[in-house]
């Protein structure tokens, strides 16, 4: 697991009025979060946004850890943590969300 140690840059996308997410499908939040072999890493509590950057940088769970949004995976009922260095499936649905700011 990619675990982010600084985020004191990123906040939260549940505290941000005035953004949303640019895909709806996207919006991770209460997904499970396992690893390549099915074992529980984990529920993702929420998002955290690079305001700079517009983007979800990283996500939160609920035992307060973070990790990196590069090596996840969206699938129907749980979101995969890659790590870093693996190779997604061809048809992977890659998480690279752009929040979009509204007001």
């Amino acid at each position: 697991m990619a675990e982010v140690h600084d985020h004191s840059h990123l906040r939260k996308f549940s505290e941000l009025s005035g953004w949303k997410l640019e895909e709806g499908h996207q919006d991770i939040r209460n997904m499970p979060l396992v690893a390549p072999d099915g074992a529980s890493l984990g529920r993702i509590d929420d998002l955290l946004v690079d305001e700079g950057a517009e983007r979800v940088a990283a996500v939160r769970l609920e035992d307060g850890r973070t990790v990196a949004v590069e090596p996840l995976e969206i699938q129907d009922d749980r979101v995969i943590d890659h790590g870093a260095g693996h190779v997604h499936a061809a048809d992977a649905r890659t998480y690279n969300a752009k929040t979009v700011r509204t007001a």
